[in-house]
């Protein structure tokens, strides 16, 4: 290497090498709008690990226009499908022409120094059969956030309809098989008490179950004032299953199904989360601090079921260590 050499112009590094953002960039600047109006939109946006992933698709089906919609946050509904009219395809037009989307065209990056995080794919058909795609995961185009706000404005009521269609005919179902797991969970705060009850049940198949039960009572009302924890692998009868599932029908929790809402007094109020799974398929989800119909009385009487319970298979547990000692 020469004198000169040193003192060389250095070429500047890539533009992306520090934030690791790989790919083809979109059409940028300049790229032309498609004038003949949207065919069909999709779009998928795929959450971080335990976050929601979640499809939107708007298309002509059957002479008219539908709307489908799919959320990792409700496994159970599928994909859902609704009616919509051709004011939601014009309002994403809309939004593809204030927008600039066009620039869009051709987008695909990855960012290789992101482990967790998010990513979108898009493809728009246009009415005069062309098409148009973008796609990256953790790596947006520019103006992808007002993206978002614009297509949730206009495709989250669709969203919402769809999802309590859903609702509503599972609930038409009904229950589908025996109580296989019963995850429920009662917390007091503030002015409603201090007392917290967590129940994790489920069968195991062989004719035993799991049996976790984790208490701390103040009032003494169901389980005597103190803390109790309990994680037992029992026979089946000993965790009152049968008991929650007959409770769970008499008190018609398949109503409660998709429950989720919040009192404003929030921190004086019980928060109760139930998770219930029948092996026929059926699955009961709810929680929240204000409360579904029937709430105080399923309460009751589950919390009374769970505390002979509970007593039953301390006494036998008690009983079986009884016995092995007197075996050796």
């Amino acid at each position: 290497m020469g004198i000169k050499d040193l003192f060389k112009k250095k070429k500047a590094p890539p533009k992306n090498l520090f934030d690791g953002e790989e790919g083809r960039d979109g059409r940028g600047a300049g790229a032309e709008d498609n004038s003949s109006g949207i065919a069909s939109f999709y779009y998928s946006y795929n959450g971080s690990i335990g976050g929601d992933s979640y499809h939107y698709k708007v298309c002509r089906k059957d002479g008219g226009w539908r709307f489908f919609y799919e959320t990792m946050l409700a496994p159970d509904y599928g994909e859902m499908e609704i009616p919509a009219d051709g004011s939601a395809a014009e309002s994403l037009y809309g939004l593809y022409l204030s927008l600039r989307i066009a620039e869009w065209e051709g987008y695909s990056k990855y960012n290789t120094m992101v482990l967790d995080g998010s990513g979108f794919s898009l493809e728009i058909r246009f009415n005069d059969g062309k098409y148009m795609t973008a796609s990256g995961s953790n790596a947006f185009p520019e103006r992808y956030r007002l993206f978002v706000e614009g297509i949730s404005g206009i495709l989250g009521p669709l969203a919402d309809e769809a999802m309590e269609e859903a609702r509503i005919a599972l609930i038409r179902k009904g229950i589908s098989g025996a109580l296989d797991s019963a995850m429920i969970y009662f917390k007091q705060r503030g002015a409603s008490g201090s007392d917290e009850y967590d129940f994790f049940i489920t069968r195991r198949g062989d004719r035993s179950a799991n049996f976790d039960v984790k208490v701390r009572s103040f009032s003494g009302e169901f389980f005597p004032e103190g803390s109790l924890s309990l994680y037992e692998d029992v026979p089946d009868e000993y965790t009152a299953l049968d008991g929650i599932d007959a409770l769970a029908r008499k008190h018609g929790l398949i109503e409660w199904l998709g429950f989720e809402k919040t009192d404003p007094d929030y921190s004086n109020k019980e928060w109760f989360q139930v998770s219930l799974g029948f092996d026929g398929g059926t699955r009961i989800d709810a929680s929240g601090t204000a409360y579904p119909p029937g709430y105080g009385e399923f309460r009751k009487d589950f919390l009374t079921l769970m505390a002979s319970a509970a007593a039953r298979v301390q006494r036998e547990t008690a009983a079986s260590e009884e016995t092995g000692k007197d075996e050796q």
